[in-house]
């Protein structure tokens, strides 16, 4: 056997005639027959794509494995991957146990729709997709806000979907929070600039109609005066309300025990449900200490539990309950009432909003701008 070593150059010079690459052929000679042709250049070549290919795909791996966005991989509606971050929003212990679910199953009905039509455009004009808005279910059926962006993959050998979703429930909640807290704030500045104003027009009124129930003269109208001061004595109630909504308003917060100012004031709670044939079930539980100003706190736990006790018919009752989630410390209180109509839940916490006839609507939007000022210790 003779192994020949071949330098011909014809494939690498330049037309210039400069050489552009040093090439290396080896040539196997067995009895007088070449059987093989190696080129050193190309065999690196080829080792140096194999390892950047090979070094792409386990960054992309670890891209879709380490994503905290969940990421679904789908073949005629299909699922045929899905990541870790997907296994937990969907609920599951495994990813695995996802392959082959309909990827329509966790879309929301008024949605199904348009993720069809965006399917079918991606697969006809082979390009992704802008974001959007949709609505997913959760394993639980709990209804979930997410932004899914999605493009056309080949995926083993077949036309498939990459679809990212990100869940942003929470996002929107807090931004749905952070504009309802703005406009009380706005709301409270408003009330601190002209509160003082409207006052002291009405104290003055106030004062010389007491002036002139106290004259002969005026005895004949003393009960139109007496209405007349209860109106103004109303309406003062109403702006002291108002100016309570002033985030400029001094705090003194100190650590106290949510259950003891609770228990301070149950005997009064009971005794006003009683008065209308109504009961109070407590349900306190083993709660630590937080950063709490007492005054604006039993104003809360007064509001709430009027609200409750005006929702329930005689012989129902209203259950006030502390426990702990989520390191955070809830009070919650139920009534027996009919319950709030979905129409205007967005709508409770603003001011003046009412469903009553004889309130001012500004009991809950008091509740919305103390419960910010509790602290966790």
């Amino acid at each position: 056997m003779k192994t020949d070593v071949d330098n011909s150059e014809p494939l690498t010079h330049s037309n210039a005639g400069q050489r552009q690459q040093q090439t290396l052929t080896a040539v196997a000679d067995v009895a007088g027959e070449k059987i093989l042709y190696i080129s050193s250049t190309e065999k690196a070549g080829q080792k140096q794509l194999a390892w950047q290919l090979k070094e792409a795909e386990e960054l992309y791996r670890q891209l879709v494995e380490l994503s905290p966005d969940v990421i679904v991989v789908h073949h005629k509606g299909k699922i045929v991957f899905i990541n870790k971050a997907a296994a937990e929003f969907y609920g599951v212990k495994s990813p695995e146990d996802l392959l082959g679910r309909n990827i329509l199953d966790s879309v929301h009905p008024d949605h199904q729709k348009s993720v069809v039509t965006r399917v079918q455009d991606m697969l006809l004009k082979n390009k992704g997709v802008p974001v959007i808005e949709e609505k997913f279910f959760k394993k639980d059926g709990t209804v979930i806000d997410v932004e899914v962006s999605a493009a056309p993959v080949t995926f083993k050998g077949k036309p498939a979907i990459q679809v990212v979703i990100r869940d942003i429930t929470k996002h929107k909640q807090m931004s749905k929070e952070m504009s309802r807290l703005e406009r009380l704030n706005l709301i409270g500045e408003m009330a601190a600039s002209i509160g003082h104003e409207i006052r002291n027009p009405m104290t003055t009124v106030r004062g010389f109609l007491q002036m002139l129930l106290d004259k002969d003269s005026c005895a004949p109208y003393k009960h139109y005066l007496n209405i007349m001061i209860q109106e103004l004595d109303r309406a003062n109630s109403v702006i002291t309300e108002f100016l309570s909504l002033a985030r400029s308003r001094a705090v003194y917060l100190k650590p106290q025990n949510l259950n003891s100012i609770l228990k301070t004031l149950s005997p009064l709670i009971t005794a006003d449900a009683l008065n209308s044939n109504k009961f109070v079930k407590e349900e306190l539980g083993n709660v630590p200490d937080i950063l709490l100003d007492e005054k604006e706190i039993r104003q809360l736990i007064l509001n709430l539990t009027c609200n409750g006790l005006e929702a329930t018919a005689p012989g129902g009752s209203i259950i006030i309950k502390t426990y702990t989630e989520s390191e955070e410390i809830v009070l919650l209180v139920r009534d027996d009432g009919r319950g709030i109509d979905p129409a205007i839940v967005d709508k409770l916490g603003t001011p003046f909003f009412t469903t009553k006839d004889s309130c001012t609507g500004l009991g809950l939007a008091m509740c919305y701008s103390i419960a910010p000022a509790t602290t966790l210790l």
